[in-house]
């Protein structure tokens, strides 16, 4: 953020500004929104430094409306984070109510999805073994059946399953993946090797 210019940055605002108005016509109409409508606007109200209150109030809302739609859970990790709008340990509480809540298969694989999201958004965290484990396997083991698992889901699984000891769980995970490395995860070709 430091290198971006003072012109750049007004008219990232003016663009912000521009989306909400948009959005907000949209929702003037009374029509119904379309999930993706929720998710650009926690990304504008990311982007404009909501006010918590109201970013809960927006995420709330979203959910109530389309509990199952993950791209709301991952919008709110990326304001959770340290960086942007999050208190330290905030991400890691949110992250485990996911986990914790009516351990379902929906929160099973939301939490399997957000995991990989916080991974993915915070070095630190994908290199800690997940808080609650066999809620994330089932997650996973969930996507796949459901909706299939990408190469970089397989490959998440596995590097989680290795910082679980689930040694069984992570050989049939690499059988999966053969010689696929996402490098976003093993970081060399020789982690993944090894």
């Amino acid at each position: 953020a430091n290198t971006v210019s003072e012109e750049s940055w007004k008219l990232f605002h003016e663009r912000l500004h521009e989306a909400y108005a948009a959005l907000a016509a949209a929702a003037d109409r009374g029509q119904q929104l379309c999930p993706v409508w929720y998710s650009v606007m926690q990304q504008i109200a990311l982007g404009e430094s909501w006010p918590r209150e109201l970013y809960e109030r927006l995420f709330a809302k979203a959910v109530t409306r389309n509990p199952t739609f993950y791209d709301y859970y991952r919008q709110k990790v990326i304001y959770l984070l340290p960086q942007w709008h999050g208190n330290p340990g905030e991400l890691a509480e949110y992250v485990d109510s996911v986990a914790q809540s009516e351990n379902d298969a929906n929160s099973s694989l939301l939490y399997f999805l957000i995991n990989e999201s916080v991974g993915m958004y915070d070095w630190s965290e994908k290199r800690k073994p997940a808080a609650h484990y066999d809620v994330l396997k089932r997650g996973f083991l969930n996507l796949q059946k459901t909706h299939g698992a990408t190469l970089r889901d397989t490959n998440w699984a596995c590097y989680k399953a290795l910082l679980a000891n689930d040694q069984p769980f992570a050989k049939e995970l690499f059988t999966q993946l053969k010689d696929n490395a996402d490098l976003r995860i093993w970081e060399t070709k020789e982690f993944f090797n090894s």
